[in-house]
């Protein structure tokens, strides 16, 4: 993709060739660009200034819904209730609610349950912050850019979230 982004930007010398370029990706969680322009162009420079990135949101889960710091998860196995419970992801934010249900009571229960759920591309992981292998926070990320902006809540007594990252679109300048 790097040398497909080369070459397209290389062209842009040659005003022959200025009739449309496109660059494009595989992985969904990527912004595509596509350049057009008319064969009268007129040869010169053009500026392109990045004011942000387009970011994805991240959410850090964790088990005490008064301090995500402190209280992180022990095991994968962590039993955290004896009954079903549920998980509402809203995206983007302030959208309709979707309604997971976590038959299985533990921490990768409420990982598989968010990932089977395929709610616009939301995932989630385990992430290990301290190397010790056994605390680790569960990671909820959605697609990049603002559409894709989610609120996550459960029904779970000490269920703890915290946005380290908001969604964002691009900021381009041409």
């Amino acid at each position: 993709a790097l040398t497909n982004l080369k070459s397209s930007f290389g062209a842009l010398t040659e005003k022959d060739q200025l009739l449309s370029k496109s660059i494009s990706s595989q992985n969904d969680n990527r912004a595509s660009a596509k350049i057009s322009s008319q064969i009268t162009a007129t040869a010169g420079t053009t500026t392109l200034v990045v004011s942000d990135l387009a970011e994805n949101q991240v959410v850090y889960l964790d088990n005490d819904s008064s301090d995500v710091t402190n209280e992180k998860y022990t095991s994968l196995t962590q039993n955290l209730s004896d009954d079903d419970f549920t998980i509402t992801i809203n995206s983007p934010s302030g959208g309709s609610a979707n309604v997971i249900t976590v038959s299985t009571h533990t921490t990768q229960g409420i990982i598989d349950a968010i990932n089977a759920a395929d709610i616009n591309g939301i995932k989630a992981r385990a992430l290990n912050f301290d190397s010790s292998g056994t605390s680790f926070n569960i990671v909820v990320e959605g697609k990049t850019g603002a559409a894709n902006s989610f609120d996550i809540s459960s029904s779970l007594g000490n269920f703890g979230e915290i946005t380290t990252q908001t969604a964002a679109d691009l900021d381009l300048t041409v």
